[in-house]
């Protein structure tokens, strides 16, 4: 029996020996070239360079003296030579949907370049159903969309008036959601939402597209918190778009101190950028208000 539980101890002793604060010293890496460019329809472009850090939590070093050039179905449409202080190269065209676009970089030694198709606009329907008891129930009606869309993510924003100086200011909400369309990765079972709700999302609920290339979805939606006054944004991404907001945002949440060191697994950050890190995509943004006086609306946006 003595010796069973020494047995036992020493096995919590290694155990416990394991869990410790790490200060790890992390070698340096190779400086890379990052392009950065998100094109929004309806906007004018504008395409980022910088150099990678070389340390952990180093600084980022802009890159202001390069040629940028945008393409569009092939053609030569404009070139920038000119940036801000933070690398910032600003093109006067504006973002057309459902195009082919390239974009290159050269500066240096190095020529980065990249292609992608901008993102179609939605068909969308929006109604907010009026509870007196509870919060209003936001229904988000997405008809069939084609092949330049990767996903749709869903925010609802609460407006709030600050106490300092009454001012009005927007506020993302955790969100309940009972669609079977919606992607659970960021979803967490919660057993005091809304009758019929029982899954609450963090801030966002994604849509796969490939599930609404041939049909219509009716996607529910209530806030944690509610509001009188909310605005709904729908952001529309193209298929790379879609992997690279994903992957990020499942790379920014992951949380050493709970994850490790039995679930880590690494988050691959994708990159479309020949010859250096990146991405150059599309995305088209489309945001409905709800007035406080509005107790049961609808609005719809057809393109």
């Amino acid at each position: 029996m003595i010796k069973q539980t020494l047995y036992f101890i020493g096995i919590l002793l290694c155990f416990y020996s394991c869990i410790s604060d790490l200060d790890l010293d992390y070698p340096e890496a190779d400086k890379q070239p990052i392009l950065n460019c998100i094109m929004q329809n309806d906007s004018a472009i504008s395409a980022q360079l910088s150099w990678s850090a070389t340390k952990h939590n180093g600084a980022i070093e802009p890159i202001l003296k390069a040629n940028v050039s945008l393409f569009l179905s092939g053609e030569l449409i404009e070139t920038v030579n000119q940036s801000d202080a933070k690398g910032n190269y600003f093109f006067k065209h504006i973002a057309t949907p459902n195009k082919e676009y390239e974009v290159t970089a050269a500066f240096d030694q190095s020529v980065l370049s990249a292609k992608t198709t901008s993102v179609s606009k939605p068909n969308i329907t929006i109604d907010r159903e009026f509870k007196e008891y509870s919060n209003d129930v936001v229904k988000i009606s997405i008809n069939k969309v084609d092949e330049s869309v990767g996903a749709l993510y869903l925010f609802i924003y609460n407006e709030y008036t600050s106490y300092e100086d009454q001012s009005k200011y927007w506020c993302h909400e955790f969100l309940f959601c009972n669609s079977p369309f919606a992607d659970d990765f960021n979803a967490y079972s919660f057993s005091g939402g809304p009758d019929g709700f029982h899954y609450l999302y963090d801030y966002f609920v994604r849509v796969d597209a490939n599930n609404l290339r041939s049909t219509k979805a009716v996607i529910n939606l209530v806030t944690l918190i509610g509001s009188e006054k909310v605005k709904v944004r729908i952001l529309t991404t193209n298929p790379l778009y879609d992997a690279y907001f994903k992957s990020a945002y499942l790379q920014r949440t992951f949380d050493p101190e709970i994850n490790l060191p039995f679930s880590y697994y690494p988050v691959p950050i994708p990159t479309n950028i020949e010859g250096g890190l990146g991405i150059f995509s599309g995305v088209d943004i489309t945001e409905f208000v709800f007035d406080d006086t509005a107790k049961n609306d609808s609005i719809s946006i057809h393109y």
